[in-house]
């Protein structure tokens, strides 16, 4: 209301007199008394208006906001573009709708709001902003990127960039704090090459939205790695191919610092196995021996997320003595590796605090070799798990040692496990705070009830059953169970929801539980 009233006042200009001062007349900026957060909250709020001329202040009169205290942070990804409420990111939208809301919006509302916006960095920039530490700006305001450009310029300490328009890198020589730099698209790994020098002392180096032909070009990859000595995460971008090819260089000597990285061809790669073929297939032949030459040259590493082609590759992960954060994907083996795996974990599993195994077995569709994950052997090599993933098929081998193996678990994720194995499971992780189930097909409704009544659930505050048929009876045993519950998700259910609301429980339904799951191994943070 408060935030509504005050914005309101300065599209109508209420603080004219002082924005419209005579020379010799001395300017007093009226926020300067209000709290640096509440003219935040002010901003926020301003920059989330749908872009009408109606409601959106005149760039003056915002300037009064963001001129009121230091400028630290600009924050531009909220500014909604379509008159409605939904997402205008491309990757929520089809093409053609966009281009069809672009050119329905094409009126004197978007212009004049895009220019009112252009012109208030410009006025920002002409000044230095010494305390701007951080820009992101979404790609439906590429009319402003000169003006974004001319901001840069006068931000010498700039810390954090994301941007989705491509911008001339050679804008942020003069920006030495730069430490997080995060683009989009092929382009800007192409535009990025010849600019290096710009960018001397980024750690963080993302980016997002890039199509196959990035992985033809390890050679672009590894001349970054080479020129950039702070580096720690080139984000989902692979770098094993590229540390390869530094090492059959045979000219580096030292190592490189990075601490978060993606090995394989990407996390899609049967599809892009139909498009780009022959690096899929020259990756997969000789993956074993890249990994062992990206892990050489990585000690650092603290999260990785790698693609296994072959099994043979995972003793060389053990070089990774800094390794808290692994993520497994074997979808794509052909070998026989549970033997292979269980001994990585024997080898490393008390440094790891985050696991993730991936295959594409099903108690439906059995492979050949079907692989069974064995949680309790997991558990009891890695002392210090806390967070364990497993989609696959999960057992348990040996009853009597699953109370001191679980007994550090705080985040789990299963899926196909029979109801034994899951009621021991339950009835031993007494750190449990979140738990995602999904695919049990082969528990009903009152074996759940059976198991959720005997399990203590006192310290769970986030839980996602998806796939399984719940009653509400069941429901009802869970709620009542997990007193302390903040999210929960049951799938096809159509009165979970107001189940909460009748048991007065303190709980959210989250329709997104499943897609924001603990196990991320953070290695991009797009905003977009």
């Amino acid at each position: 209301m408060c935030q509504h009233t005050t914005i309101d006042l300065l599209k109508k200009g209420f603080w004219k007199k002082y924005v419209d001062c005579k020379d010799g007349e001395e300017k007093i900026n009226p926020f300067t008394e209000v709290p640096w957060y509440v003219v935040g909250h002010l901003v926020k709020y301003t920059f989330s208006f749908p872009l009408r001329k109606s409601l959106l202040p005149n760039h003056k009169y915002l300037y009064l906001l963001l001129s009121s205290h230091p400028l630290q942070r600009l924050d531009l990804s909220s500014f909604k573009r379509f008159k409605n409420d939904f997402d205008p990111a491309p990757n929520n939208l089809s093409q053609n709708l966009i281009c069809t809301l672009i050119q329905y919006m094409s009126g004197s509302d978007e212009s004049q709001a895009m220019q009112e916006l252009s012109l208030l960095l410009y006025k920002l920039s002409e000044n230095d902003c010494p305390d701007l530490r951080s820009i992101i700006i979404p790609s439906y305001i590429e009319l402003c990127s000169r003006a974004v450009e001319s901001l840069i310029r006068v931000s010498p300490n700039l810390e954090d960039f994301h941007a989705r328009s491509v911008l001339n890198i050679e804008i942020f020589q003069h920006c030495q704090n730069l430490r997080s730099l995060m683009l989009h698209g092929d382009r800007t790994i192409y535009s990025i090459e010849d600019n290096l020098s710009s960018i001397q002392n980024v750690e963080y180096l993302e980016f997002c939205d890039v199509d196959y032909v990035c992985y033809r070009r390890h050679e672009i990859i590894a001349k970054i790695l080479n020129n950039l000595p702070n580096l720690v995460s080139l984000g989902k971008l692979d770098t094993s191919m590229a540390l390869n090819y530094i090492k059959a260089q045979e000219n580096h000597i030292t190592n490189f610092k990075l601490q978060r990285c993606f090995w394989g061809i990407n996390e899609d790669s049967l599809a892009r196995a139909h498009v780009q073929p022959i690096v899929y297939h020259r990756y997969k032949s000789d993956s074993t021996n890249i990994i062992k030459n990206a892990a050489s040259l990585c000690p650092s590493v603290e999260v990785l997320a790698i693609q296994v082609f072959q099994k043979d590759c995972l003793q060389y992960l053990c070089l990774l003595k800094q390794l808290r954060f692994l993520r497994l994907d074997f979808t794509v083996c052909v070998d026989t590796y549970l033997d292979a795996f269980l001994s990585l974990i024997n080898d490393i599993g008390k440094q790891l605090k985050h696991l993730s195994v991936s295959d594409r077995g099903s108690d439906e569709i059995q492979p050949p070799s079907v692989v069974r994950f064995p949680i309790d052997i997991i558990c009891k090599n890695s002392i210090n798990l806390e967070s364990l993933q497993l989609k696959g098929l999960s057992t348990i081998n040996n009853p009597l040692e699953v109370r001191t193996s679980l007994c550090n678990l705080k985040r789990l994720f299963i899926e196909n496990i029979n109801s034994y194995d899951f009621m021991l499971i339950l009835q031993n992780c007494f750190n449990l705070t979140e738990l995602f189930i999904k695919n049990l097909p082969i528990l009903d409704s009152s074996e759940l009830e059976k198991i959720f009544y005997k399990s203590s659930l006192l310290n769970l505050r986030k839980l996602c059953i998806f796939t399984s048929e719940l009653s509400e009876a069941a429901m009802k045993t869970v709620l009542a169970k997990a007193v302390n519950l903040e999210k929960v998700y049951f799938d096809k259910s159509q009165y979970s929801a107001s189940l909460l609301e009748v048991m007065n429980h303190g709980a959210v339904f989250d329709s997104e539980l499943l897609q924001s799951e603990f196990l991320n191994p953070g290695l991009s943070n797009c905003r977009f």
